[in-house]
This record gives structure tokens, sequence and C-alpha cells, in this order.
């Protein structure tokens, strides 16, 4: 990932002082919300459909966070686009639908 295109706190390995750790805390408060922003926009977007479907969506999308996200590598880093689908999905209420093989879940609202 180029520099320029991440924040300046998405390249620290620590916190040095105290406005750091604000700084910290603040972009990593940020980013969830923004992740979790993302999947409901994408599975909005699509409607009806399984969680593959959804991590496909998002990575269409254009947000920094995103493409944070997407770029790191599982298992280097312990970081999967589906597992945040579903968490964010399953803390939303989100009902799963199986039909043949496949589970479907119905756009909720956050």
């Amino acid at each position: 990932m180029k520099q320029d295109s991440a924040d300046r706190m998405q390249l620290i390995d620590f916190a040095r002082n105290r406005g750091e750790c604000i700084e910290f805390l603040g972009f990593f408060n940020t980013y969830y919300s923004e992740l979790k922003n993302a999947v409901f926009e994408a599975h909005n977007a699509i409607g009806r459909a399984t969680v593959g479907d959804i991590v496909n969506q998002m990575l269409k999308s254009e947000n920094k966070y995103v493409k944070f996200k997407a770029a790191m590598t599982f298992p280097e880093l312990p970081s999967r686009m589906d597992v945040l689908v579903v968490g964010v999905l399953k803390e939303a209420g989100a009902v799963p639908v199986k039909v043949g093989r496949k589970i479907y879940i119905d756009p909720v609202q956050p």
C-alpha cells in the first residue's frame, strides 16, 4: 500500500505519547465505524446475499478504510473480510436463510 493513501495512524507501530495514544484510538474508532457502515452499504446495495457476495461488493469500494482492510493479507495479519462481515451482521441481528447449499442474509439496518 502506498504511504500517501494511508492514514498516518495506520502506519504507526506504537504510540509514543498521550497525543498519539488519543489519535491512535480515534483512528481505530473511525476505522471500525467506517468498516461497519461499509458492510451495511454493500449489503443494502445488493439485497439478499451470501457473505461472499457482500465481501465482493465491499472490495469495489473506494473507501480508504475498506481498502486498508482488504490490503491485509491473511494469515500474515489476523484479518479476514468475511469474518468482519459475519460479525457485523450477527451483531445487527441478521437472520441467515438456508437456500439449498447456500446461506443468504437479508439486509439489516444498524
